[in-house]
């Protein structure tokens, strides 16, 4: 696959996500992660929901096919389990908008995983949220770890 989050990112990720257990679990763009977050999920009962707009790395991963913008954006909202997405990984398409429409339907102490981050044209969509760390990996690649509630 040519696309990995690395392992400073999924080693932060799988650290954040088992001190939280969150209840439900939302990815935004399948890959190596989408196995990583199954793996955690099944191991404390958690449900994930993956979702992807290309059909090659579905067949890779297994995540929810949506191919039209509005639909990716909007279905985790849509869908949202009661007690809110406990963690969000958003790391596919149109990432500023699905920060944008995620944010009301978090779960109290949810957080968010921004991959790309050091990508000006997301600094926007994410000064919603609260930069609780930013990890920069080997080539420069930066994760945000942000929190649900509002600056």
């Amino acid at each position: 696959m040519p696309w990995t989050l690395g392992n400073a990112h999924t080693a932060a990720i799988v650290g954040a996500v088992s001190a939280i257990r969150p209840s439900y679990i939302l990815e935004w763009g399948s890959g190596e992660s989408t196995a990583t977050l199954r793996r955690m999920a099944s191991r404390f009962g958690a449900r994930l929901e993956s979702i992807d707009n290309s059909p090659g790395w579905v067949r890779q991963t297994g995540a929810r096919l949506i191919e039209d913008r509005d639909q990716y954006v909007s279905w985790p909202v849509e869908h949202a389990p009661a007690a809110g997405w406990g963690a969000v990984l958003v790391d596919g398409r149109w990432r500023s908008r699905c920060l944008r429409a995620i944010h009301g339907s978090l779960a109290a102490g949810a957080l968010v995983f921004l991959h790309d981050a050091e990508r000006d044209y997301y600094h926007e969509a994410a000064s919603k949220y609260c930069v609780l760390a930013s990890i920069k990996n080997e080539e420069g690649v930066e994760l945000w770890i942000l929190s649900a509630q509002e600056r």
